[in-house]
């Protein structure tokens, strides 16, 4: 997981990398496939450091059981779950 250790600079927004999987084809493969197989809304970016990596956006009204959803995916599609 990508963030800032500093408390005042804690978002919402959440960029991770998966382990050996960093380039942007393999990035935008997860994405392809977070969204048409689990429905799971992701995007591809680089990243302010060291380039590549993919964005999830928990809100407010994001249900716990949408982030169960994203982390039940997020493990079928890296072999982690």
């Amino acid at each position: 997981m990508l963030t800032p250790d500093e408390p005042g600079l804690a978002a919402g927004i959440t960029s991770f990398r998966v382990k050996n999987k960093g380039s942007r084809d393999d990035n935008n493969a997860l994405v392809v496939a977070l969204r048409e197989k689990h429905n799971v809304l992701t995007v591809r970016r680089d990243g302010v450091a060291k380039g590549q990596c993919v964005r999830v956006s928990p809100a407010l009204y994001t249900t716990e059981e949408e982030i169960d959803r994203f982390v039940t995916a997020l493990a079928a599609e890296t072999g982690t779950g």
